[in-house]
């Protein structure tokens, strides 16, 4: 009622309120998915990786493109969270590595995960170095798949344990580091240096925290501070840096090579 005594009309209402409650869910729903771009130059394998995906509610595939300039240029003007890229890291030419670096640099910063059947150590590390989140053997189950791409949509790193075995043994292999880049990790402390080698091995804040019995936010300073000793700027690049200059220590070595011998087991 206005101050004339009079009733005011009221603001028009839809029939169907329920209707209204089932699309704002809806429009909830889809800003809260992390939105993918598929990537790969198979259309059968595509197909599966769209129907697996589909599954969850969590993501929503926006793009598909093939790995060709034009077709990936297009896919990707639209608004993308995060690139879902089945591509085979296997041994490569040079030329070969210089596509493959080219072709993630266009993806960035969006994170990558990169669905493979083959690893190659140096091939692995081209990918990490340009922002490769998470690399998973196809031969693992897809849950496997969509924890990684949980994992690259909050942040965070995810390599296959197979991965990281396979980076270790030619790391181990190469043990001399560059006199430039020992200077930078020289100017690490014993704390930093430990959390480094800890982070690479592609744990979450959270566990390095609770491995180290200090706080979250004391983890994200010291890394923050490696990153800037080190000149890296994201977890994947920290973790291609420490597997090729020898950051991971002794104990996570072990323990990465005992928890992939118990997955080899489990499959």
């Amino acid at each position: 009622m206005n101050r004339a005594g009079k009733d005011e009309p009221s603001s028009p209402r839809s029939p169907f309120p329920w209707t209204e409650a089932h699309e704002l869910a809806r429009v909830a729903r889809s800003l809260a998915q992390t939105k993918v771009l598929l990537c790969g130059d198979h259309s059968l394998y595509r197909a599966a990786l769209r129907i697996l995906v589909e599954t969850r509610d969590d993501f929503r595939i926006v793009a598909e493109s093939t790995c060709q300039a034009t077709p990936l240029e297009y896919a990707l003007r639209g608004e993308i969270d995060l690139i879902l890229m089945d591509h085979e890291l296997q041994a490569s030419s040079r030329q070969q590595l210089a596509g493959l670096e080219r072709l993630l640099d266009r993806f960035a910063p969006r994170p990558v995960v990169i669905v493979t059947s083959a690893i190659d150590p140096q091939t692995c590390f081209a990918a990490l170095r340009h922002g490769a989140s998470a690399i998973v053997l196809k031969a693992r189950g897809e849950e496997t798949l969509l924890d990684a791409m949980t994992s690259a949509a909050r942040g965070q790193v995810l390599l296959e344990r197979a991965v990281l075995t396979a980076i270790l043994s030619q790391a181990a292999q190469t043990p001399n580091v560059p006199h430039i880049e020992q200077l930078k990790i020289d100017q690490l402390t014993p704390r930093e240096r430990e959390i480094a080698g800890i982070a690479c091995t592609g744990i979450t804040n959270k566990q390095i925290a609770e491995k180290l019995s200090i706080s979250e936010a004391t983890v994200r300073h010291h890394l923050g501070v490696i990153f800037s000793k080190l000149g890296v700027s994201t977890r994947s690049e920290l973790a291609a840096y420490g597997y090729r200059h020898n950051l991971v220590s002794t104990a996570a070595r072990a323990s990465t090579d005992e928890e992939s011998a118990a997955d080899t087991a489990r499959n």
